[in-house]
C-alpha cells in the first residue's frame, strides 16, 4: 500500500466517522427546527405526483389534512391519476397532509412490475410489464408536509410504510411525518425526500437506466419490497408493524416463513433485473446490478440481526436551518484530524503486517498452488492411462520455472531457466476424489479436490485441412489448508466451471520450396464460474524493522472473504500464419514472414469479494462488486514479424472502441468500519461506472449515525478535433439526507455552484479573493465551507 492509498483511505475513513463526534456542535433548540404541526394562513399548494406499484392509471387519489395530529375525514381535495399515473391538484392548506390512492372504477390498472406475475382476478396470471386490474384492497398512502409552493409528493410502497409507521408512533404530527420518512429512506440508504425521488416505471429497462442512481434505487426497492410481502403472504402493513415495534432483520436465514427481512427484498430486486425486458435490453444496467448485489451480501454478512435504524435529529428541521446545518457538517467532516491518524494508524500496521509475512505468505501460496497443479497433472495421467483403480498414488515431479529478462537483437525476451524440483504425492480413487497430505518445500499441505471433466472430440482431414472440434466441460471442487510457522492459507469452499466449444483447423500450404501453416481457433460459448471461500491468518507473531531502522511486530492479523468469478457468452478467434515456419523458432537469417490475428468478445463478466481485514481491535469489512457488458465491442490484435536478413520489422495494431462498440462496466465497493476507540460503525460506499465511449461517473456515499451524504460527479469527454487535447468536465452534486443539495463547478480554474432544498435554491456558492469558498445565503448569511 502506497503513502497515497494510504491517504485516501484515511480520508475516507475520517470523512465518514467526523460526524460521529461532531454532532454536539448542532443548535439542539428543538423549537427553533421543527414545524409547527397547527396548520397556519391557508395558502394555495400544487400538489403533484405519481402513483407507482406499478404505475396506477386511471386511480383515485384523495388528500386529506391532518390537524393536531388527527386524519380529517373528508378529503380537502381530490384528483384521478393519468395513463403516465401522474396527478395534479390545488389545496388551500398548510401543514401535515395525507395522500391516499386506490381503485376508482372499472378503468383503473396498473402496471404489474411483480416478477412472478400479478393475478388478474379471474385465477388467472398478468405478466411483468403488461397492465392489471388494481386490486379492491389495495391502498397506497403517503405523508408529508404542504407548503405554500408547489411539491411534490409521489406515493409507492416505501412511502406507505413510513405512514403506517408515522401513525403507529400515536399522532401524525409533522416531526413524526418527517422522522418516518427519513427511517424509511435512511434503511435502505436512501439519500433524498422519500416522497419527492422521480417515479420510475421499473418494467422500462430504459426508463430505469436514464434515472439518477437513487432514484433508480428507490424505484427498484419500492418494487422489491411489495414483490417480498407478497412471497410472505403478508401486508405492507404487517411489515410496517413489524418495523414500527421489532426493527427489521438483515437476514433471518432458513425457517423465517412470513418474515420480510433486507436479504430477500434485494434479492427481489435481483430477479426483477433478470427478467427478460431487462436481459434483451442493449441498456446497460450493471451499476445498478452491482449495488444490488453488494446489498445482498452486506444483509448475509449482517445475519439473524435487527438493523438498528436511526431517523436523523433533524429530519424536522426548517429547510434553511437544514442547509445551514450541511454547511457546517461539511466543515466538520473536512477537519476531523483525529479519526484521521486512527486510520492511518490502522493502515500502517495492516502494511507492516502485509510486509513482514510477505515471504510466508508466498510460501504457502506457492505450496498449495503445487499441490493443485499435482492433481491435475495425475488426472491427466489417469485420462490418458484409462485407469481403473478404486484407490492408489501417483508421483508428480514439478520444476521450479524461474524467468530472467535479458536482451537480444535489441529486444527484451524472458528466457527461462529451471530451478530445484518438487515432488508431490496424490493418492486418488475413481470417484475422481484426489488428495495431497505432505510437506511441500517446508509447508504443510492437506489438499482434497474432486475433478470431473467430460471432453468430446472429433476430427477430419480433406486434403491438406484437418478440422479438430471439441465440446470442453469441466468442473471442480477442492479444500484444505497451506501452513508454515507463522501463517496458514484455509480453503473452506472452492468450485468452478469451465464449458467451451473449440473448432480448432490447420491448413498446410506448399509454396515454392518452402511452406505455408494456418492455424485457425475458434473458441465458443464460453462460460467460466469460480467461487473461492479463503481466510489467512498469521498464526505467530513476528519481528522485524522499519524503513528507519525502528523494531516492529506484529500478531494476530487474519485476512479472510468469499471471492466470485463469472464470464458468460464469450468467444474468441485466433488465426496465425507462418510462412518458412522453421525461421520463426530457430531465428535464423532465411527470409520469413509470421502474421497473426485475434479477437475476444463477451456478453458480461462480473467479480465480486466480500471479507475483511482485522488486527484484533479494528476491523474494516468489504464487499467489492464488478460487473462489465461487451456492447457489440470486439477486441482485435493483429501482428506481423518478420526477417529477412538483416532486416526486421514488427508491427501490432489493436482495435479501439467507438460510440456504437464499447466496453461499459461498473464497480461498487462497500466498507464498514470498526476502529478501536469509536463506537459507531461507518459505512463508506466507492462506486464507478462507465456507460459510454466519452461518459463516466463516479461517485461515494458516507452513512453515519442515520445521516448520508451521497457525492456523484458525472464525467464527459469531449473529443478534441484538429489537434486540440480532449476536454474533460464534471460536476459535483452533494446530496443529503435531508434532501439539501450541493452543486458545485469549476470553470478556467474558479469554482461556483449553488445550495438547494428540495426545488427551492438557498444559497449561492462561489470563491473569495483570497481562495476561501464561501456559501451566500439569500437571507444575508454568509457561510465558509473550510
Amino acid at each position: 500500500m502506497t503513502n497515497f492509498q494510504k491517504i485516501i483511505l484515511a480520508r475516507a475513513m475520517s470523512i465518514a466517522l467526523a460526524g460521529v463526534l461532531g454532532g454536539c456542535l448542532h443548535d439542539d433548540d428543538d423549537d427553533k427546527k421543527k414545524v409547527d404541526d397547527v396548520p397556519i394562513e391557508p395558502q394555495s399548494t400544487t400538489l403533484n405526483g405519481t402513483i407507482v406499484k406499478g404505475i396506477f392509471k386511471f386511480a383515485s387519489v384523495n388528500i386529506y389534512s391532518v390537524i393536531d395530529g388527527v386524519v380529517s375525514t373528508d378529503p380537502i381535495a381530490t384528483a384521478t391519476t393519468d395513463a403516465n399515473g401522474q396527478y395534479s391538484v390545488e389545496v388551500n392548506y398548510q401543514g401535515p397532509i395525507l395522500v391516499k390512492s386506490s381503485a376508482k372504477d372499472a378503468n383503473s390498472v396498473m402496471v404489474c412490475d411483480i416478477p412472478s406475475g400479478c393475478d388478474d382476478g379471474m385465477g388467472g396470471t398478468v405478466a411483468f410489464g403488461a397492465d392489471a386490474d388494481i386490486p379492491d384492497n389495495l391502498e397506497l398512502t403517503a405523508v408529508s408536509i404542504s407548503g405554500g409552493n408547489a411539491i411534490s409528493i409521489n406515493v409507492t410502497p416505501l412511502t406507505h410504510i413510513a405512514a403506517e409507521i408515522a401513525a403507529a408512533s400515536g399522532s401524525l404530527s409533522a416531526t413524526k411525518i418527517a422522522e418516518a420518512n427519513s427511517k424509511v429512506a435512511a434503511l435502505f440508504n436512501l439519500t433524498g425526500s422519500l416522497t419527492e425521488f422521480p417515479a420510475i416505471d421499473i418494467t422500462d429497462p430504459a426508463a430505469l437506466a436514464a434515472a439518477d442512481d437513487e432514484a433508480a434505487s428507490n424505484a427498484l426497492i419500492a418494487a422489491a419490497t411489495y414483490s417480498a410481502v407478497l412471497n410472505e403472504g403478508i401486508e405492507l402493513s404487517d411489515l410496517a408493524e413489524s418495523i414500527s415495534n421489532d426493527g427489521i432483520v438483515a437476514d433471518a436465514g432458513t425457517g423465517g416463513a412470513g418474515i420480510v427481512d433486507l436479504k430477500e427484498i434485494y434479492e427481489q430486486a435481483d430477479i426483477i433485473l433478470q427478467e427478460d425486458v431487462y436481459v434483451n435490453s442493449t441498456v446497460d444496467l450493471s451499476d445498478i446490478q452491482s449495488e444490488v448485489d453488494s446489498a445482498v451480501i452486506l444483509a448475509e454478512n449482517i445475519g439473524d440481526v435487527v438493523v438498528d435504524i436511526h431517523p436523523v435529529s433533524d429530519a424536522a428541521a426548517a429547510d434553511i436551518e437544514k442547509a445551514l446545518m450541511m454547511i457546517a457538517d461539511i466543515r466538520n467532516l473536512g477537519t476531523s484530524l483525529m479519526l484521521e491518524q486512527k486510520a492511518t494508524t490502522f493502515a500502517d500496521e495492516m502494511e507492516i503486517a502485509g510486509d513482514l509475512l510477505n515471504a510466508d505468505v508466498d510460501a504457502v501460496a506457492t505450496a498449495m498452488g503445487y499441490a493443485m497443479q499435482a492433481i491435475i497433472d495425475t488426472r491427466a495421467v489417469i485420462k490418458d492411462e484409462g485407469t481403473t483403480t478404486t484407490s492408489t498414488t501417483h508421483m508428480v515431479t514439478m520444476v521450479e520455472e524461474v524467468y530472467n529478462p535479458e536482451t537480444m537483437m535489441d529486444e527484451e525476451v524472458d528466457i527461462m531457466y529451471q530451478g530445484s524440483s518438487v515432488t508431490v504425492t496424490v493418492t486418488f480413487d475413481s470417484m475422481n476424489n484426489y488428495s495431497v497430505d505432505q510437506s511441500i518445500t517446508g509447508v504443510t499441505v492437506d489438499f482434497t479436490a474432486m475433478i470431473d471433466v467430460a471432453i468430446a472430440d472429433t476430427s477430419e482431414e480433406v486434403g491438406n485441412v484437418r478440422t479438430e472440434t471439441t465440446v470442453f466441460d469441466e468442473s471442480f471442487t477442492l479444500s484444505g489448508t497451506a501452513s508454515n510457522a507463522y501463517v496458514s492459507l484455509a480453503i473452506t469452499e472452492g468450485s468452478a466451471s469451465v464449458d467451451a466449444n473449440i473448432v480448432s483447423i490447420r491448413t498446410e500450404t506448399v509454396i515454392n520450396e518452402g511452406f505455408q501453416d494456418e492455424w485457425d481457433e475458434e473458441f465458443t460459448g464460453i462460460t467460466i464460474t469460480f467461487d473461492l471461500a479463503a481466510t489467512l491468518t498469521q498464526t505467530a507473531m513476528v519481528s522485524g524493522e522499519d524503513e528507519m531502522g525502528v523494531a516492529i511486530s506484529t500478531s494476530g492479523n487474519t485476512l479472510s472473504g468469499d471471492f466470485s468469478f463469472a464470464l458468460t457468452n464469450a468467444n474468441a478467434d485466433l488465426l496465425e500464419t507462418e510462412t518458412d515456419a522453421m525461421n520463426c523458432i530457430d531465428g535464423s537469417s532465411a527470409p520469413m514472414n509470421c502474421t497473426s490475428s485475434s479477437s475476444v468478445d463477451f456478453e458480461t463478466a462480473s467479480i465480486s469479494f466480500n471479507g475483511s481485514m482485522s488486527d484484533g481491535e479494528s476491523t474494516i469489512s468489504a464487499v467489492i462488486s464488478f460487473n462489465a457488458a461487451g456492447h457489440g465491442y470486439t477486441h482485435t490484435v493483429d501482428e506481423s514479424d518478420c526477417l529477412i536478413v538483416t532486416t526486421n520489422c514488427e508491427e501490432e495494431v489493436a482495435s479501439e472502441e467507438t460510440a456504437e462498440a464499447f466496453l461499459s462496466g461498473s464497480f461498487n465497493l462497500n466498507l464498514t468500519l470498526a476502529l478501536a476507540g469509536i463506537s459507531d460503525e461507518t459505512r463508506v460506499t466507492l462506486t464507478g461506472s462507465r456507460d459510454g465511449l466519452n461518459s463516466a461517473e463516479v461517485g461515494a456515499e458516507i452513512a453515519y449515525d442515520g445521516k448520508r451524504y451521497d457525492i456523484s460527479a458525472p464525467i464527459i469527454r469531449t473529443m478534441g478535433t484538429g489537434g486540440a487535447e480532449d476536454e474533460v468536465s464534471t460536476t459535483v452534486t452533494i446530496t443529503n439526507h435531508n434532501n439539501v443539495v450541493m452543486v458545485l463547478m469549476e470553470v478556467d480554474d474558479v469554482l461556483s455552484g449553488t445550495l438547494s432544498v428540495g426545488t427551492t435554491q438557498y444559497a449561492t456558492i462561489d470563491e473569495s479573493v483570497g481562495g476561501i469558498t464561501l456559501v451566500r445565503f439569500e437571507n444575508g448569511i454568509i457561510e465558509s465551507l473550510e
